[in-house]
């Protein structure tokens, strides 16, 4: 489940969102050195709802949406516009080329927290993503555990717009080797 292209694809029209933070809305981790306001969206846990005659049609994503700012207002404010655009949102989005059914979306809670490592505020959402699967046309992984040296060597190679990979050393993006790194041209 890609959590956070789920995420941009239902807040893409939502002009308070793309105000505040501008799309900057990555998976499982900021860029190093990403301008705030930022989203980060990962995936905590996938609980399948089996049926009776076989595998389940229809996930629940427990997704952990992070809402980061220099202040504790605009962190809060992102959070609730982030939380007003998907919450009880349901339909069909397209994700990494594919599309992706969305059945339902529920918020659980909400923590407030200083973040060290980024030296800022960060409101952390918890919300219920109901996706429907079909076993035969699912979307593709949102991380790709092979390394690229950049978003044009990671197209080639085979990695969606949205999608995460790992950046090898000399990439020019100045990041360590090793670095999570979404695809975004």
């Amino acid at each position: 489940m890609n959590a956070a292209g789920i995420i941009a694809a239902m807040t893409d029209a939502d002009t308070d969102v793309q105000d505040l933070c501008g799309g900057r809305i990555y998976a499982l981790i900021a860029p190093q050195g990403a301008t705030l306001p930022f989203v980060v969206a990962q995936v905590v846990a996938i609980e399948p709802n089996d049926t009776h005659t076989g595998a389940s049609k229809e996930d629940t994503g427990m997704v952990q949406v992070d809402n980061y700012a220099l202040k504790m207002s605009d962190a809060e404010r992102l959070a609730d516009t982030i939380r007003r655009a998907i919450d009880k949102q349901r339909g069909s989005f397209t994700v990494g080329g594919a599309g992706v059914d969305v059945d339902g979306v529920q918020f659980i809670t909400e923590r407030q927290m200083w973040d060290d490592d980024a030296e800022c505020y960060r409101v952390s959402h918890d919300f219920r993503l109901r996706v429907r699967r079909d076993t035969d046309d699912l979307a593709p992984a949102s991380f790709v555990r092979v390394t690229y040296a950049d978003d044009a060597a990671a197209a080639a190679g085979g990695v969606a717009i949205g999608q995460t990979y790992v950046l090898s050393i000399n990439n020019p993006y100045g990041m360590a080797e090793g670095t999570l790194k979404v695809r975004i041209e």
